[in-house]
């Protein structure tokens, strides 16, 4: 069986570059999340935390129902 192979510190390097640059790209210097509680929302958050520094990124929980 194969398996899927991921160095994951490039990986978020290369993520947190591309954040910072399209968001730079827009003018924009702080970022508002919404979170649902998954993993892909904490992923997000925390790259863009790494992106923009924590205190440029809001993160609102967004309730279920």
């Amino acid at each position: 069986m194969n398996t899927l192979s991921i160095n994951p510190g490039p990986v978020e390097k290369m993520l947190v570059r591309f954040l910072k640059e399209e968001i730079g790209k827009s003018g924009f210097k702080r970022a508002i999340l919404g979170l649902s509680g998954g993993v892909d929302s904490a992923v997000v958050v925390h790259l863009l935390t790494e992106a923009l520094e924590p205190e440029n990124v809001w993160a609102v929980s967004m309730p279920y129902k």
